[in-house]
């Protein structure tokens, strides 16, 4: 009872939070909502599903031996070798740490949800019930968490970019001064004056 009190009173304070975040930010909960509507998505070019990886890559955190995850999934798409978008679902029965780390300390920085949004292409199994949940989402909908405090079920989805290669630099070139093939320059350095 006492737990649920303590969810309760967090809820309402990340609530408070959010809803200021959206009044100060100037977007209406109808506009971050559609921030995330989803389109057609072409297949991943790769589908990760070691649940340890999956959920070190989701919650930037190893597993512990008391989290027991129940499915996960990563889908990436890349361009020119590299991860350009990717895609992530989890559902794990979470330990009391991760509890704290991810509802209670909020280390996402997750704003609360009245409803989830359910992502288009999601796995048959990441089949979300508010009914009873906490439910935490980031303000564009690209990261959000149900957690289920009676039963400990948490389930997180994700979506970003990935890193992309920046321009490259300009080719720097030398003054004409420089441009010997000695390391050693062909004056002596200048010497102060003698008093």
């Amino acid at each position: 009872m006492r737990l649920r009190n303590y969810l309760t009173a967090a809820a309402l304070i990340a609530a408070t939070a959010g809803i200021w975040s959206l009044m100060r930010d100037g977007a209406a909960p109808s506009k971050v909502a559609a921030k995330t509507s989803t389109a057609a998505q072409p297949a991943a070019d790769r589908v990760l599903g070691d649940p340890a990886l999956v959920f070190q890559k989701a919650f930037w955190k190893r597993p512990t031996s008391d989290d027991r995850i129940l499915h996960a999934e990563r889908r990436e798409w890349t361009e020119e070798g590299e991860t350009s978008r990717w895609q992530c679902f989890i559902e794990v029965e979470a330990s009391p740490a991760l509890e704290r780390h991810l509802i209670t300390q909020n280390a996402f920085g997750l704003g609360p949800s009245a409803a989830p949004l359910m992502p288009e292409g999601a796995p048959a199994w990441f089949a979300a019930n508010p009914q009873g949940a906490v439910v935490m989402m980031a303000a564009g909908g690209t990261m959000q968490l149900i957690f289920h405090p009676e039963t400990r079920r948490l389930q997180a989805c994700g979506a970003g970019g990935g890193f992309r290669k920046g321009a490259p630099e300009p080719a720097k070139t030398l003054p004409q001064s420089m441009a010997s093939t000695s390391r050693i320059p062909p004056t002596p350095p200048p010497r102060p004056e003698s008093r």
